[in-house]
């Protein structure tokens, strides 16, 4: 691991009119600007070992920064990734700025961005141009990391979060439902006679069917609503702070989205109706994630049952009405 064209520029960007106070005297040594084998040992011992404790980018960042601040005076370290789809809060803080481009040998990491409040001397741009060294293979470890644990959690046809995420983020959203007393809904939605499709039109069409069908359930979300392939051809949306009216109102506006859609489309055809069913649940005070699925569940399937095209909001009706009841 190396980093190659080191971009060493300070960019200094101070108004005139701006008053420059005084910096530490260990960093403005401008008569000896060498880095000193004490220097070189406080960085190995500062940098090295914590950056091998992590694989998360932001906690490396704060690693490096709170690392170097005594030694160099860096106040806030960004980074802007030449892949992945990780970013950082890049917005500059301060006129006092070093940037580094990190490379491996394999390829462009990113460029690293290092402020300071003060202006900085050149030993203290030296020592953190070492350190940066160091950083280099942590970061690339962490990005790579991330990005796979991105694509483990993405449903690779339609490109929306999958079950294995959606594991994760609905016992996040039960917890804060618990510990503030909050309201939490979900909804489960299925294709109706979608076997049909498959077996009319092929598995080809039906995959060109799950992906417009994706698409107008994102259309139909609000900002904060989170969308989950659960399997098949069945969806799940996840509504933290909605409780079961508003959960109602929210599985109607995707039927009706989804039933005046031209699916025919995807079949140069003038008309493919398509309708889905959908299960309305809201948690109750004591129910965990596998209770609150399974009400969404029985409520969906009593939508199937009794006609299609519609969206059933849980009760005991329903609980009652189950075949495993």
């Amino acid at each position: 691991m190396e980093i190659d064209e080191m971009d060493f520029s300070h960019k200094k960007h101070q108004p005139k009119s701006a008053q420059i106070r005084k910096t530490d005297s260990r960093f403005q040594d401008a008569d000896n600007p060498e880095i000193t084998p004490l220097d070189m040992t406080q960085l190995q011992l500062l940098v090295l070992q914590k950056l091998q404790t992590s694989l998360d980018v932001e906690e490396l960042l704060n690693m490096f920064k709170d690392s170097l601040h005594e030694l160099t005076g860096v106040t806030q370290v960004t980074f802007n990734p030449a892949f992945t789809q990780h970013t950082t809060d890049n917005k500059i803080t301060t006129s006092h700025i070093q940037q580094l481009k990190l490379f491996t040998r394999e390829h462009y990491l990113g460029q690293l961005n290092i402020e300071f409040e003060e202006e900085p001397s050149e030993k203290a741009l030296k020592i953190n141009e070492e350190a940066a060294k160091l950083v280099a293979f942590p970061l690339q470890n962490a990005l790579e990391y991330q990005q796979a644990l991105l694509c483990s959690e993405q449903d690779t046809l339609t490109g929306i979060k999958n079950r294995n995420a959606m594991d994760s983020a609905l016992e996040k959203a039960c917890d804060a439902s618990k510990r503030y007393n909050t309201d939490l809904s979900i909804l489960m939605i299925d294709i109706d006679h979608f076997k049909k499709v498959n077996d009319t039109y092929g598995h080809l069409t039906g995959d060109k069917i799950l992906q417009r069908l994706t698409a107008v359930l994102k259309q139909s979300c609000r900002l904060a609503d989170e969308a989950f392939r659960f399997g098949g051809e069945e969806f799940l949306m996840l509504l933290q702070n909605t409780a079961q009216d508003g959960a109602l109102e929210m599985a109607e506006r995707i039927r009706k989205s989804i039933e005046i859609n031209d699916f025919g489309g995807v079949l140069e055809e003038k008309d493919l109706p398509l309708t889905v069913s959908i299960g309305v649940a809201q948690r109750d005070l004591n129910d965990d994630i596998q209770q609150l699925i399974e009400k969404a569940d029985q409520s969906l399937y009593f939508a199937k049952r009794h006609g299609r095209n519609q969206s059933i909001v849980y009760s005991e009706e329903i609980k009652n009405d189950s075949p495993s009841s």
